[in-house]
């Protein structure tokens, strides 16, 4: 309490003048309320003062008004640090709002139907109905924007009326609606701003052996067949693409060649076949617990040598319920024809010999798995990658393949083996030996 009195009394003067800081006022203020002897010596320097010969005791020690610097700094922050935090709150809180507002509000999405062309055939509006079976009524103007990803041209078809069947997304002013009489409703009507086709009917149809009719339905990254009903009873992520593109030096004589093959007799798994099937698991669930089957296949260019190219396959499908297969298959073609060469002209020796030279040199050394693998084994499952080989075996044939070995071997393991001819190899493993 000395101290702070010493250092109170110093400030007496400058605080009778006022000329202290609001802080160091308060500060100074609270000191006299509650002492005596200091309130008197600040009443007393409103009346005349008599000079002191003798020098006042002072109190140089500097740890109380450290410690008062700090309180009043530690004020500060703790009015900073609260404010922020009020801020931030309310940025928050408006973000979340307004996602919120623009993610549910401004936003509706379903299947078309009811669609409306003007006098001049181009597409006036449409009845969007969403998954709770509410139906909202959306009209264009010259300012819409239409996109469809599943592919561009269908954008202008659909503004042209001429896609009629189709799922969308519509974002819309919520501030501008209005009701009308749609098909025999009072529906609400919003001015769409961007419409987005999530996928629509191409117009191309299947008739099952029973004589029932399935839409095909394009997607972004998939076609798919559904019912009349609207079920989707298979998902088709068909992909064909040959890679030929990526060949210095192919004459357009041979990579018309190679993708008539890959597109047409290179097709693992009959699509229709699949369909069909899909189609009686359907009939057998009742559409109960009823999964969508899927059919896929992609073809890419795995290694190029200056006489060969060579093509992976893979393809998929459903065969039952939730039970999926893979089948993989390599496909080499003469470079400068673009004829295919048959699988079984790349080995050295019969087929039997190579997979049996393969198995040595990868150590199956199980007499029973030997011979498990050398009956599935095929020439054209074995894959020529850029530094290795790889060789899979399918015990249960392709009708409902299951894969069971994959043997992989570095062309450095297989070069000197006598399995396969000396030309099928890159630049890089010949010029080794």
């Amino acid at each position: 309490m000395k101290n702070e009195c010493s250092i109170v009394r110093d400030l007496l003067p400058l605080y009778v003048e006022k000329m202290v800081s609001e802080d160091t006022a308060e500060f100074i203020k609270e000191h006299l309320d509650g002492c005596v002897d200091c309130r008197k010596i600040c009443e007393s320097y409103s009346e005349p003062q008599k000079i002191e010969t003798a020098e006042p005791e002072k109190d140089n020690d500097p740890a109380p008004l450290i410690n008062i610097k700090k309180k009043l700094r530690a004020k500060r922050i703790r009015a900073v640090v609260i404010t922020a935090v009020v801020i931030i709150g309310l940025v928050v809180g408006m973000f979340a709002v307004s996602a919120k507002y623009f993610s549910e509000w401004y936003r509706i999405a379903g299947y078309v139907t009811d669609v409306t062309v003007d006098s001049s055939g181009k597409l006036a509006s449409f009845v969007v109905e969403d998954s709770k079976g509410k139906k909202s009524c959306v009209t264009l103007d010259e300012e819409t924007i239409v996109f469809c990803l599943p592919e561009s041209f269908a954008a202008n078809k659909f503004l042209e009326g001429e896609i009629e069947k189709a799922t969308v997304t519509v974002e819309y002013n919520p501030f501008s609606f209005s009701f009308n009489e749609v098909g025999g409703s009072r529906m609400k009507t919003y001015s769409a701003n961007i419409v987005d086709i999530d996928s629509f009917f191409t117009g191309e149809t299947v008739t099952l052996s029973d004589g029932t009719e399935v839409e095909k339905w394009r997607h972004t990254f998939f076609d798919s067949y559904n019912l009349p009903n609207g079920v989707n009873l298979m998902y088709d992520y068909y992909k064909i693409f040959s890679g030929t593109n990526e060949v210095d030096g192919l004459t357009d004589e041979a990579e018309v060649k190679i993708v008539d093959y890959i597109t047409s007799e290179g097709v693992v798994f009959d699509k229709f076949e699949v369909l069909e099937d899909a189609y009686e698991e359907y009939l057998r669930d009742g559409n109960r617990d009823y999964g969508a089957y899927t059919v896929g296949q992609e073809t890419r260019l795995s290694l190029e040598t200056e006489e060969v190219l060579y093509f992976v396959t893979v393809a998929n499908r459903t065969v039952e319920g939730e039970n999926g297969v893979e089948y993989r298959v390599s496909t080499a073609f003469d470079r400068e024809t673009g004829e295919v060469i048959e699988a079984s002209e790349l080995l050295a020796c019969s087929e039997q010999e190579a997979i049996e030279k393969l198995m040595d040199i990868a150590e199956i050394k199980d007499e029973e798995e030997r011979k498990l693998i050398a009956e599935s084994f095929s020439p054209e499952n074995i894959l020529f990658y850029q530094a290795s080989i790889s060789v899979e075996t399918y015990a249960e044939g392709l009708e409902n393949t299951v894969y069971e070995w994959g043997i992989g071997l570095y062309y450095e393991d297989v070069a000197d083996a006598g399995i396969f001819k000396d030309w099928v190899f890159p630049e890089f493993v010949r010029s080794a030996e």
